[in-house]
């Protein structure tokens, strides 16, 4: 077959409504070459440059700034990706990366990649840690790491000063992440449903910080440096061990929300508590339900 014979042939896979002659094309040229001719058609929708991505094929899809592509939701799950594809760190012009619900374990070095990336989202992907480079990626404003098993962050986390919200709820979290309290543009923090038996007094570095999320965890207290968070307008609590509302929170000047159902708080603690908010008429206070009936 001559070359122009085998580039028609791709192509006509290639523009084929049946996605398994699309898949097909793509499996041909993984052993018989890629037509630079046919780059255009092969990153033309979402299926191609997924393709492109499971096949290891960059040049389609170099130029592209967002990439979405979440695993499927059946139990058991049928992964698509079981390590991540190198190819998505050739990418150099992503701002938006969502990578989620795949058997991944762990991630390559980051070294060089992604240098204008803003938002990553990785979450459902088995990961129990996180290249030690990780903080290269230095742009990020999001980071979702949501329902994996992180035990730690690496130390490079910490130059990931741009971030405004990140999120590591449901993960394996026993100690609070001292490279968290770096970020001091965060905005929204969600570390519930880890198992957090406290929360550093450095906290009240976190001047921005408007939402916070440590419900499901094994908390029996705050310390009073929460007080100093002055821009905080909510806050989760519930499901831990707390005896009481913890009293830094009173002085809490914007909080809008506190949730702090399913604790151990005797009664009169919490009338007592919702004396002390009075006073703030525009406090949604979830006060009820307590955790030993």
């Amino acid at each position: 077959m001559q070359i122009t014979e085998y580039t028609q042939k791709i192509q006509q896979l290639l523009t084929s409504e049946d996605t398994s002659n699309v898949a097909l094309a793509f499996q041909l040229m993984e052993g018989q070459g890629v037509p630079e001719s046919l780059y255009p058609l092969m990153g033309d929708d979402f299926f191609k440059k997924t393709l492109c991505i499971q096949h290891g094929i960059t040049p389609p899809i170099q130029n592209l700034t967002d990439f979405h592509l979440e695993g499927d939701h059946q139990q058991p799950p049928r992964y698509l990706f079981e390590a991540f594809p190198k190819v998505l760190l050739e990418l150099a012009q992503l701002k938006v990366l969502t990578f989620t619900r795949h058997s991944l374990g762990k991630l390559p070095d980051i070294n060089e990649a992604w240098p204008l990336l803003e938002q990553l989202n990785l979450s459902a992907n088995e990961l129990s840690e996180l290249p030690e480079d990780f903080g290269n990626l230095n742009r990020l404003q999001q980071i979702f790491l949501a329902d994996n098993q992180l035990r730690h962050l690496p130390q490079s986390f910490k130059k990931c000063k741009q971030v405004k919200e990140l999120n590591l709820s449901n993960n394996q979290l026993k100690v609070f992440p001292q490279e968290i309290l770096k970020l001091t543009k965060l905005e929204k923090l969600d570390l519930s449903y880890n198992y957090l038996t406290e929360i550093p007094p450095e906290i009240g570095k976190l001047k921005k910080l408007k939402e916070l999320y440590l419900n499901n965890n094994q908390l029996v207290k705050l310390p009073r440096q929460m007080a100093r968070l002055k821009n905080l307008e909510t806050i989760y609590l519930s499901d831990n061990q707390f005896e009481e509302v913890p009293k830094a929170l009173y002085q809490a000047e914007n909080l809008v929300r506190l949730e702090i159902k399913n604790n151990p708080i005797e009664a009169e603690k919490i009338e007592e508590a919702q004396r002390l908010f009075q006073f703030k008429l525009t406090v949604m206070i979830f006060l009820l339900g307590r955790k030993y009936e």
